[in-house]
């Protein structure tokens, strides 16, 4: 008994064709489209740091608002006039000289709290880092010691770095500074604990006599 040879048919063939040109075809589709997307990524992220640093800036307000007058000849023309003849030296120079050194001492002091929060939370990421050294070591006897002592280190230098930020000279604290660590309990203990020392009212770091 003979049995026909079967031949496949146009439509089994159109689809094996359909089906490579898939498979062929669906990673250069994928590769082209990473390709498309990286760079728009980064030019993204490029934009927003040259940018974004310049709109938050606290001085771009101010320029904005002196622009119209940098620009105009005849606006700056009329107020030296009127500055000249209606104005006394006398009073204006002194005046503008207390009130530029009023200036700077309050933004000094504005960049001295935004750097003791900056140094609160170094503090705080410290403290949990030798935190969790330490449970680690408890539970599982497998952390190096030397790990251990850098954490101790690290947690003592950035808690008295934040503690010379908060005091303009010795024994004298800048006002009105936020969650002094002499009112932290979670420090007042840490550092009994784990350097057996107390944290004074006036800022500084002592040993506990034993």
């Amino acid at each position: 008994m003979l049995f026909a040879k079967k031949t496949p048919s146009s439509t089994d063939q159109d689809e094996d064709e359909t089906t490579n040109d898939k498979t062929i075809l669906q990673p250069q589709k994928t590769k082209n489209n990473d390709a498309t997307q990286r760079p728009t990524f980064q030019e993204q992220n490029i934009v927003d740091l040259i940018i974004d640093p310049i709109l938050t800036s606290p001085f771009f307000a101010t320029f904005l608002f002196w622009l119209p007058f940098l620009a105009n000849d005849k606006l700056r023309h009329r107020v030296t006039t009127f500055l000249s003849t209606y104005l006394d030296l006398t009073i204006a120079i002194p005046t503008t000289g207390i009130c530029l050194i009023l200036a700077v001492m309050y933004l000094s002091y504005q960049n001295r709290l935004m750097d003791i929060r900056l140094a609160q939370e170094t503090t705080e990421q410290a403290l949990a880092t030798l935190k969790e050294i330490r449970s680690a070591q408890i539970s599982y006897n497998d952390v190096n010691p030397r790990e251990f002592e850098m954490a101790l280190e690290n947690y003592e230098y950035v808690l008295r770095q934040e503690l010379g930020l908060r005091c303009i000279v010795p024994g004298v604290k800048v006002p009105n500074a936020p969650c002094d660590p002499f009112d932290r309990e979670e420090d007042a203990v840490a550092v009994k604990m784990f350097l057996g020392m107390c944290i004074t009212k006036d800022g500084k770091l002592e040993t506990i006599d034993r």
